[in-house]
């Protein structure tokens, strides 16, 4: 998949120059592949496994023009993403009404940032590093610069290359009451990658990656027919726990 967007906003919908935005460069490249294997009815079990690759660029720069105000800025970054899975899945019946599914997936990811916000109007992240005036933030920071913002000073306390290893999984007991209703109840986990924020920030310290946000559910229900299966009535209940929720 390949995207490209230029655009360019008059904010403030004002005779003066407060907000005017110009996305100078925004383009997405991306290549995803995913390959199952299956059983088939031939099996006394149902059961998947399969693997998953994801490749993908993106190079965003713009510049905000507050000059009837304050300063003009720019901001953008160059986002390079590589994740890859492997995954399986199983559902076996027992004790005739019984069924227990489960499910489990390792995911690799590295991510790649770098960008930052800039005092000026530039056309594009290389201009603004190499034009030698001092960023508002950046990653990586410039050699000598602070996570206090001083420019230059000390060492870089974080870094601008995320890597994550993550096992999740899925387990559900279902029983069937009869043909036409089913109760069960799972417990799954999953999670949201990290990043960092693209927006136009102001201090070092706010530019700092955030971590993975991840998800544990616990569900409960039925599934039932009505009506000689015209008709479905479904319900559950649910709870979930977060932890490092990203907001």
């Amino acid at each position: 998949e390949d995207f490209e967007k230029h655009q360019t906003q008059d904010i403030d919908a004002s005779p003066f120059v407060i907000g005017n935005n110009d996305t100078v460069e925004s383009a997405v490249t991306s290549f995803s592949q995913e390959v199952r294997f299956t059983s088939d009815d031939s099996w006394p079990i149902s059961w998947m496994f399969g693997g998953f690759y994801f490749d993908s660029t993106i190079n965003w720069f713009q510049t905000i023009d507050l000059s009837g105000i304050a300063i003009p800025t720019s901001n953008g970054a160059d986002q390079d993403t590589e994740s890859w899975a492997v995954f399986a899945h199983a559902s076996v019946p027992f004790w005739d009404r019984f069924q227990l599914e489960g499910g489990v997936r390792f995911t690799h990811e590295e991510r790649k940032w770098v960008g930052g916000s800039f005092i000026g109007t530039f056309t594009s992240i290389d201009e603004g590093f190499a034009s030698g005036i001092p960023p508002l933030s950046a990653l990586p920071i410039p050699p000598g610069g602070t996570i206090a913002g001083d420019q230059p000073g000390g060492p870089m306390d974080f870094d601008n290359t995320l890597k994550e290893d993550n096992v999740d999984f899925k387990a559900a007991l279902k029983y069937h009451l009869n043909d036409d209703m089913m109760l069960f109840v799972a417990v799954s986990e999953a999670f949201r990658s990290g990043g960092v924020s693209a927006a136009v920030i102001f201090s070092q310290g706010a530019l700092e990656p955030f971590g993975v946000e991840s998800l544990r559910s616990y569900e409960g229900g039925f599934k039932m027919n009505l009506a000689e299966g015209r008709a479905q009535l479904n319900a559950s209940a649910f709870y979930y726990d977060y932890e490092g929720f990203q907001a």
